[in-house]
């Protein structure tokens, strides 16, 4: 579908993706459940640079192991602290996460593409309890931080829930600990709704390595807009009980255990995204609702 209305909607497209890299949005990735990624081997070998290693505890739960060349230095030492309270700020929202080792690695550009075959779209990756982070030439401690941030959720989500979140909900979470609001992700959205419906988040439910680059930063702002009207809906107590959930984290048990249709959510998420545009375009709104149809996953009783 997307292929399809390409050539039609080429403006937009150029719309969004200059949105999406001119303006620095946190795009990073997170490898879904069964997937192989090959973190060691490597076509071109990296310049060997001299590492160094600390390891710190956070608040009896997190093994922190941090290696870094000694130009990031400066960079490192701000971590302990600022984990920390990533750390406390996200117990207070989910919950106490169990004990869990993480490994995190500051790279150069060259050996983080090198080693991960991440796509150049990619910020950063978290995978198999390990965060890589390609440190730029120049680049502010906040930018730094604010990808951690998002990286270093995507690790205390995948402890609460045994490795086992959709791949959208993990997005979503991931986004609002970034602590910056993205004001340019809802215009996305809205552009893509003019004339097309939500993304299913069936296709949301392994992570978005896999999606077609057009529909990348609308399956962000999806995730961020739709996890974010849910905890304003009242909804984290059942997200929370969600991610504890012993068995295997589908989008069906989501909407089970959540108690709310995903059709009903669906047209919810799109008066919330569309509302602003109504008095300009009173008949965007009905399209889009006509539009979104997926089959029903949850009567709610």
């Amino acid at each position: 579908m997307v292929q399809t209305h390409f050539c039609r909607h080429s403006t937009f497209y150029l719309f969004f993706f200059g949105v999406f890299f001119a303006f620095n949005l946190i795009v990073t990735a997170e490898v879904p459940i069964g997937r192989s990624v090959n973190l060691s081997h490597h076509t071109t070998r990296p310049l060997k640079l001299k590492i160094l290693k600390k390891s710190f505890l956070l608040s009896n739960q997190a093994r922190i192991s941090l290696s870094y060349q000694s130009s990031f230095e400066n960079l490192a030492s701000l971590l302990p602290i600022h984990l920390e309270k990533q750390l406390i700020s996200y117990q207070s929202q989910f919950g106490d996460v169990p004990l869990f080792k993480l490994k995190i690695k500051l790279l150069t550009p060259e050996t983080f593409y090198q080693i991960t075959r991440a796509p150049q779209w990619t910020n950063a990756l978290y995978y198999k309890n390990q965060i890589l982070i390609p440190v730029k030439e120049m680049q502010s401690p906040f930018n730094l931080l604010k990808i951690l941030n998002h990286e270093f959720a995507h690790a205390l989500t995948a402890s609460l829930s045994n490795n086992n979140c959709p791949g959208w909900l993990d997005e979503g979470i991931a986004q609002l600990i970034e602590e910056q609001e993205h004001h340019l992700l809802k215009s996305v959205l809205t552009e893509w709704l003019s004339d097309k419906q939500l993304i299913d988040f069936n296709k949301l439910q392994s992570g978005f390595t896999r999606l077609p680059s057009s529909i990348i930063p609308v399956a962000y702002a999806q995730s961020l807009i739709t996890v974010d009207f849910l905890i304003n809906s009242g909804y984290q107590s059942q997200i929370n009980r969600f991610l504890r959930n012993k068995r295997k984290l589908t989008n069906h048990r989501f909407w089970k255990v959540i108690g709310i249709d995903q059709r009903i959510l669906g047209k919810q998420i799109i008066e919330l995204v569309l509302k602003d545009r109504l008095p300009e375009e009173p008949k965007g709104l009905q399209i889009a609702l006509n539009l979104y149809s997926p089959p029903i996953l949850f009567d709610k009783k």
